[in-house]
């Protein structure tokens, strides 16, 4: 299992450390377990020990409109698809909308981390990611 890590985490860290100081769009998970789509520019990128985890990946960026560098660890259990550029990707296509005169409910099709929120995602826009680690 260590093994797939370390092979997927480096080659994201490859592919990743080529698009420093270019933009990217990330799609992930945000803390809710529902899909999230940062629009970054790619800062510094390492494959480092985090908690409990022998290889994790390290990303510093520079989030849209921000002056300042966020720094992400994503861990074995994450999900991470990068985009080169800036895409605007629409996590929430998959929700269903029912309106009344005075009233417009949302109801999500999935429960949080569901893995079809990325799957329809990524289905949505015809790029193809630089990175794609799902879990």
């Amino acid at each position: 299992m260590y093994r797939e890590d370390e092979k997927t985490f480096t080659e994201a860290a490859r592919q990743l450390e080529s698009l420093k100081g270019e933009r990217v769009t990330l799609l992930e998970y945000d803390d809710f377990g529902f899909p999230s789509v940062t629009q970054t520019v790619v800062k510094n990128v390492s494959v480092e020990p985090y908690a409990q985890y022998k290889y994790s990946l390290f990303l510093t960026h520079r989030v849209k409109r921000k002056r300042t560098d966020y720094k992400e660890v994503f861990t074995p259990v994450d999900t991470l698809i990068v985009y080169r550029g800036w895409h605007d990707i629409d996590p929430r296509a998959t929700e269903v909308i029912s309106e009344k005169p005075d009233l417009i409910v949302k109801q999500s099709r999935y429960g949080a981390f569901d893995a079809r929120f990325i799957t329809d995602a990524i289905n949505s826009t015809y790029l193809k990611p630089v990175v794609n680690i799902i879990r």
